[in-house]
């Protein structure tokens, strides 16, 4: 038993880091969520408001009388919805790892199926 406690006194140093190091890890971890969540609410609230653009570029389009065949060929309104292509993909990425941080097991679990 006194050798136990030598031991574990000679390597608490070790130990004491060892715990800090896991802290440390599970912060960086935490941070990156919080961020994650962040990112995907300003993603969200981009999406809305290129929601909008497109709903007035249509009404636009239509007070003009032209034809619905206009609506394809209009190049404001295409790159509208590349733009909006490309938003919901970056939501949809960050939603992933975001669920894969909240949900480790999960995430495992689900690439053995």
């Amino acid at each position: 038993m006194a050798e136990d406690l030598r031991y574990n006194l000679q390597h608490l140093g070790d130990v004491i880091f060892d715990k800090v190091a896991c802290a440390s890890e599970k912060v960086k971890g935490s941070t990156r969520g919080i961020s994650l969540t962040y990112k995907i609410g300003e993603l969200q609230k981009e999406k809305e408001k290129l929601i909008k653009w497109i709903g007035r570029r249509v009404v636009v389009i239509r007070n003009a009388g032209k034809p619905e065949t206009e609506f394809s060929t209009d190049k404001k309104l295409t790159a509208f919805f590349n733009r909006l292509d490309e938003i919901q993909k970056q939501i949809d990425d960050s939603l992933k790892e975001r669920k894969g941080r909240l949900y480790p097991d999960q995430e495992k679990k689900s690439s053995k199926k």
